[in-house]
């Protein structure tokens, strides 16, 4: 009567959690693995696996979004995939000819997504977490991406398993630039000797690694359901920094920073969602702003934030426009707020840093997060940049009786209700 199938806690877990996937992958291979064994009531384990199968869908469907995230977060993410999800996903294709990860709509970035999630600085690999406080993990987690467990260990082993053909080159580039750098390299496989295995049958030995500019965008976004962002600034190691976004809240990590960031994506609903400059720069509009992730580093930080209110998409500017500048500025002044070691913020008028010119930052080359908010062409502006040293240089000019907002070598002006995204000649 279906007594030899696993229970799930008698049906208390729910599949956007660990560790349903989890034990789903476990339960389901071990069932996988004695379909048709001498002794075996083939009826019994034949209706095992028929409900393993749908276990492992709804694990998918309901606990992974379209780029690959597990809604209970990296960290349970990664427990459930290293644990039994992906290694029973990958035994239903050899053994059963059955692909749940292709037509899965987040199928193609469930290995991937992991590559935007990781950044490596002085205190080495680690993942941000984007709800709770900093340092915070979920289920026991921490930021910090521990290798060589059951649980922590095996991700690229068994992922490029998994992973769409495109991917190979990009996932080899990641790991040998920024999971192991230097060699000796041990092929992700550090203490269990499944995780050897894997290696040996998995790994792209003779494939080139490419790398990810080629092939992938800087950023992972969702926009439908409960929206998930990622945002990368590139893939060198120490230098990279990323923004992790989900419930409207972010957390900032890389070249030294831990930072909650809680303006790091507007609120749906969306009215548009574009990826530019060849995946380096993102667009989100709401009804009531346009809000850019600017990874190209054009304006001189590795990370730009930008959010423009009242510039939404077939939405007229706000009837602030017409206010007086220089009360709206002094009305702005309040939400300046700079996190930098030992500094405190300095309010600010007309792109101008009292006090302190266009050169805002430790001089001693520091990393820090800097907010400043400004006024471009009637619409209130948040700029927000991540960089080691002094800020890019910032102000607001009018060229051709058009206001221009400059950020380093980054130009942005409206046209016609709409953000424009430009290039600087040269840097002001």
């Amino acid at each position: 009567g279906g007594d030899l199938v696993f229970q799930l806690h008698d049906g208390a877990l729910h599949p956007d959690r660990y560790p349903y996937a989890a034990a789903t992958g476990g339960g389901g291979t071990a069932i996988l693995a004695i379909l048709g064994d001498p002794g075996v009531d083939e009826a019994r384990a034949r209706l095992a696996h028929r409900v393993f199968v749908q276990r492992a869908r709804r694990a998918l469907d309901m606990g992974y979004g379209r780029i690959g995230e597990c809604y209970g977060g990296p960290h349970e993410g990664r427990l459930n995939a290293n644990l039994g999800l992906f290694a029973y996903l990958h035994a239903l294709r050899v053994a059963e000819g059955l692909d749940l990860v292709t037509p899965f709509p987040g199928g193609e970035w469930l290995v991937t997504a992991r590559m935007y999630e990781i950044v490596r600085d002085g205190s080495g690999l680690r993942m941000p977490l984007p709800w709770g406080a900093p340092g915070a993990g979920t289920y026991g987690g921490t930021a910090r991406f521990e290798r060589g467990g059951v649980a922590t260990g095996g991700d690229f082993a068994l992922g490029f398993a998994l992973v769409p053909p495109e991917h190979r080159g990009p996932l080899r580039w990641f790991y040998e630039q920024v999971i192991e750098p230097e060699p000796p390299r041990t092929y992700d496989a550090l203490r269990y000797p499944h995780h050897a295995v894997h290696a040996l049958l998995f790994w792209p030995i003779g494939e080139p690694a490419v790398h990810p500019d080629r092939v992938l965008p800087r950023f992972l976004g969702r926009p439908g359901g409960a929206p998930h962002f990622v945002f990368r600034s590139g893939w060198t190691g120490d230098g990279d920094v990323v923004l992790a976004a989900r419930s409207f809240q972010g957390r900032i990590l890389g070249l030294g920073l831990d930072e909650i960031h809680r303006r790091g994506v507007p609120r749906p609903p969306y009215t548009g969602f574009e990826s530019a400059e060849d995946g380096r720069v993102c667009i989100l509009r709401t009804p009531e702003l346009t809000f850019v992730a600017d990874l190209s580093g054009r304006s001189g930080a590795p990370l730009l934030l930008l959010h423009v209110e009242g510039l939404g998409r077939g939405v007229a500017p706000e009837p602030e426009a017409a206010d007086d500048p220089d009360d709206l500025l002094a009305a702005l002044q309040d939400e300046f707020r700079e996190v930098a070691p030992g500094r405190t913020g300095a309010p600010f008028r007309g792109g101008e840093f009292r006090g302190a010119g266009d050169d805002v930052g430790p001089e001693d080359g520091r990393p820090h997060l800097l907010q400043r908010v400004t006024v471009l062409d009637g619409h209130r502006t948040r700029v927000t940049t991540i960089q080691r040293g002094p800020a890019p240089r910032f102000r607001v000019e009018t060229a051709d009786g058009t206001e221009r907002l400059r950020i380093g070598g980054r130009e942005v002006w409206i046209r016609d209700g709409g953000l424009v995204l430009g290039t600087a000649e040269a840097a002001p």
